[in-house]
């Protein structure tokens, strides 16, 4: 069980300032630690708080945020779908791919790359992860660094499950940040980094 952290009010707004994304204060705290430790000897013999000031956890602003274009993200979809090679299906709701020859169902969401906060983020809503049963996968469809290319990562049934229990939840959206970092140079889910990114990731 993960410690209990009490923080005041005044605290709590600071770091609130600081999110990105679908950030939860752990996930703050977390890159403060890290970008004091990679930096540490250079911020001992300069001014700690200017140097914070500098690092990437500033709220994003309205340029960063991009525009999303629902054609694209819906061939996306079909052809994730035609690709998993599981039969016809049909998409519901624009975001459920629902087999006919099979009582699977694949959530699939979709995010573009930031390359201003060098990670990407989904949002999966209540109605969906509050009724997750043993036919359903999540499908993490993301625009690759290049920003011409696709890849996906699928979740079977109980990996999602196990994801949804580390994030965070806001209005009852399960928030999902996926992210470089620089302790090991690899991906990982900000919210679960057991899960084996790198070798789950295929191409689109």
């Amino acid at each position: 069980m993960s410690p209990v952290i009490r923080i005041s009010d005044s605290i709590y707004k600071r770091l609130e300032k600081y999110a990105v994304g679908f950030d939860a204060p752990s996930n703050v705290i977390e890159r403060l630690i890290e970008y004091y430790e990679s930096n540490k000897n250079h911020i001992n013999r300069s001014n700690p708080e200017s140097e914070t000031a500098n690092i990437i956890l500033s709220r994003p602003s309205s340029s960063i945020k991009v525009s999303r274009n629902p054609e694209k993200e819906l061939q996306l979809k079909k052809s994730f779908g035609k690709k998993l090679n599981w039969g016809n299906f049909r998409i519901i709701s624009k975001t459920v791919l629902d087999f006919y020859e099979s009582s699977k169902k694949v959530l699939c969401k979709y995010s573009s790359y930031s390359s201003e906060l060098e990670r990407w983020f989904w949002g999966v809503g209540q109605k969906y992860h509050s009724i997750w049963s043993d036919n359903w996968y999540l499908a993490l469809l993301m625009e690759n660094i290049d920003k011409k290319s696709y890849s996906y990562i699928l979740l079977k049934p109980q990996e999602a499950l196990d994801l949804f229990s580390h994030c965070s939840e806001s209005n009852g959206e399960k928030k999902i940040n996926l992210r470089l970092y620089k302790s090991d140079g690899k991906l990982h889910l900000q919210e679960w980094q057991e899960y084996n990114v790198e070798d789950n990731a295929q191409t689109l």
